[in-house]
């Protein structure tokens, strides 16, 4: 497993399109412009910019119903499990940018709302190399946003093992 210096994500080597070197990656990253890049404002460690319902379940009356209503949300969320981002990739690979576009901004809207801000942070970096059409930058992007997702997808199920309410 790899780590990049500049977007902070860990990768396993082969599980990206382009192959996960390190060297390729950390070349792909020290050449993107600072707004292609995942900044800095969001702490790497930090789990509430990985995922955080706090706020959801504040507005939503921090009782027993919201926290049933909040943990419906979180699962409808995250049970496309992995499928939006191999559908992005498809789209990706195939040239078909448009459609990526609209699948990684579906995906940010959903996610985000469970207090994803890396995630947000890594689609919307995606979503402006699409929209620039930057084909080069967009292999280094996705795996990033991947591996971004996969640490919501892990923190919500974690989030859901502690706070399930009774009798679901």
């Amino acid at each position: 497993m790899g780590r990049c210096k500049l977007c902070r994500n860990n990768f396993t080597t082969g599980n990206s399109n382009w192959g996960g070197a390190t060297e390729a990656h950390d070349k792909i990253m020290t050449t993107l412009s600072p707004e292609y890049r995942m900044t800095d404002a969001i702490p790497s460690n930090s789990a509430e910019s990985i995922f955080s319902v706090d706020m959801l379940l504040k507005y939503m009356g921090n009782d027993d119903k919201a926290l049933a209503v909040v943990a419906k949300i979180v699962r409808d969320a995250v049970a496309p499990r992995m499928a939006p981002i191999e559908l992005a990739a498809t789209a990706l690979r195939e040239q078909r940018l448009a459609e990526a576009g609209k699948i990684l901004h579906t995906l940010r809207g959903s996610i985000g709302t469970l207090g994803a801000k890396r995630l947000v942070t890594a689609s919307l970096s995606l979503e402006k190399a699409i929209a620039d059409q930057h084909t080069e930058l967009m292999p280094a992007l996705l795996t990033a946003l991947e591996s971004e997702y996969q640490l919501v997808l892990r923190n919500a199920d974690d989030w859901l093992q502690r706070n399930m309410p009774q009798g679901v």
